[in-house]
């Protein structure tokens, strides 16, 4: 098989795009938008993230040998355009300041004690992509994010990019809403930078019900299911050459009135497959997460208290994939998030309408060894 680099592939797919483009296929119609040029049609958008992180009183696998504690200042840079010429068709395009040796945190350390920062300051794509709609249909191709909905990022962090294509389908009968996704993509390989055809696939489709109860209450459950199909040919330490099978069941019950926003929910976590047989955690396949939030981040002097509860066996989730933010555990750009349990509490503030502040307090242990910590990160985040 003949392997292609991500310069050629990106290459043909914008000669392709730039083809639709001079063709016509993208240009504004008078019943699409009357009063509109193309450029009005454009919407930029974009985030900025200033982080203070403290680790301390952290203990490495043996029980016995203490890391170092550890402070950052650490920032996120992201910049998007959106371009919709009509309403059926959405091109998007994002690029991002960080370090592109990790798949799980496009962060980039500003100043750290003990030491170099060790980070690669790289500005590069993490967005580019066509979503199409139809109705009660769209799709969605090239790179993007996991069209699935999420209340967390236990399993799935919400910083990977995927290329490939998803497709949805969503109705409404009486007070509940259905969606289903289905979508497959090459998952992105961290330092490795392997070519496309030594990547992992992953495959994933996603039913949600959501209920309507009462005046303001909500009921959503969620079901995804996650087939990841390791590239055994290639040593691949951020895909951790192991076959994943991940069911996921959420469950959420959120209550939004005007002075009363609770939020309520539990995840169960499911891996089919097992780990390599060497591994004695190779049984080691299940987990969960419950947790629960008061008030909402939305406008100026809203504030919000959540707390979570995560008990994660190590196979339970592709520990690469998952969040990265409740531990120090791994390498500088590869987070292990599986094999821990722990607790996070969590505060914020709305100082204006698109800026906030939010204190995180972190505090976790391995379940298969004696490696534990704990986690302090304060964000400043900045929105338009």
């Amino acid at each position: 098989m003949t392997k292609l680099s991500w310069s050629i592939i990106w290459k043909r797919w914008l000669s392709s795009a730039t083809a639709l483009l001079s063709s016509g296929i993208l240009s504004v119609s008078a019943a699409d938008h009357p009063e509109e040029s193309l450029w009005d049609s454009i919407d930029v958008y974009g985030d900025f993230r200033l982080r203070y992180e403290l680790d301390y009183d952290s203990v490495r696998a043996d029980g016995k040998t203490s890391r170092d504690d550890r402070n950052r200042l650490r920032t996120r840079a992201r910049l998007g355009f959106k371009l919709s010429p009509a309403d059926w068709l959405t091109a998007n395009l994002r690029v991002r300041y960080g370090d592109s040796n990790s798949q799980q945190s496009p962060h980039v350390t500003l100043l750290q004690d003990g030491g170099p920062t060790g980070d690669h300051s790289d500005i590069w794509i993490d967005r580019l992509s066509l979503g199409f709609r139809a109705d009660e249909l769209w799709a969605n191709i090239g790179r993007d994010g996991l069209p699935f909905w999420k209340p967390h990022e236990m399993y799935w962090d919400d910083d990977i990019y995927l290329d490939g294509g998803s497709i949805g389908f969503e109705t409404t009968a009486g007070d509940t809403q259905m969606n289903l996704a289905l979508g497959t993509w090459i998952l992105p390989d961290g330092p490795d930078h392997h070519s496309v055809s030594e990547q992992s696939l992953l495959t994933a489709g996603q039913i949600k019900l959501a209920h309507v109860l009462g005046d303001h209450g909500q009921l959503t459950i969620a079901d995804s299911l996650f087939f990841i199909n390791d590239d055994s040919s290639v040593v691949n330490t951020t895909n951790d050459d192991v076959d994943y099978t991940i069911n996921a069941l959420d469950i959420q019950y959120k209550r939004s009135a005007e002075d009363n926003h609770l939020t309520l929910g539990a995840t169960y976590l499911h891996n089919f497959d097992r780990g390599p047989d060497a591994d004695p955690a190779r049984n080691d396949t299940d987990g969960f997460v419950i947790y629960g939030t008061l008030g909402k981040l939305a406008q100026k002097d809203d504030w919000l208290f959540g707390y979570y509860y995560a008990d994660i066996e190590k196979y339970a989730v592709a520990r690469y994939f998952a969040q990265d933010d409740w531990s120090r555990f791994g390498s500088a750009t590869q987070t292990r998030s599986s094999d821990f349990r722990g607790h996070e509490l969590r505060l914020g503030y709305m100082l204006a309408d698109n800026l906030n502040v939010i204190l995180r307090a972190y505090h976790v242990d391995t379940k298969s060894t004696q490696e534990d910590g704990k986690r302090i990160r304060l964000d400043l985040n900045y929105r338009f």
